[in-house]
């Protein structure tokens, strides 16, 4: 549906849509491979990982480990996501960048 509304919107020009997502990651995860991609000639980058980065969080604190006890997941999680929006700044400064950030229940 995106890239037919891409069509729709800008008749005139190419659109090329490649999804890289993976299903289950974290910012933490995406930050640690975002290198092996090339970002050359892309218009437009959207970044969605707000519910795996709360189920990462709720998967940790909920596990009842004396290690993750003073662990700050927020503070883990938001450090992650910043660094992954610097890097991809960084790697594709010609493109757009989108965070999209949707509610997520608890």
């Amino acid at each position: 549906r995106w890239k037919q509304w891409l069509h729709l919107a800008f008749p005139s020009a190419t659109v090329q849509v490649e999804n890289i997502a993976q299903g289950g990651s974290p910012s933490a995860v995406i930050l640690g491979g975002i290198g092996l991609y090339n970002f050359s000639g892309v218009d437009l980058i959207l970044v969605d990982t707000l519910v795996n980065d709360a189920h990462n969080e709720n998967k940790m604190l909920s596990a009842g480990s004396e290690k993750w006890r003073d662990w700050d997941g927020n503070l883990t999680i938001s450090v992650a996501f910043e660094e992954l929006l610097r890097s991809l700044n960084q790697l594709a400064p010609k493109s757009a960048l989108l965070a999209l950030e949707a509610g997520c229940p608890r």
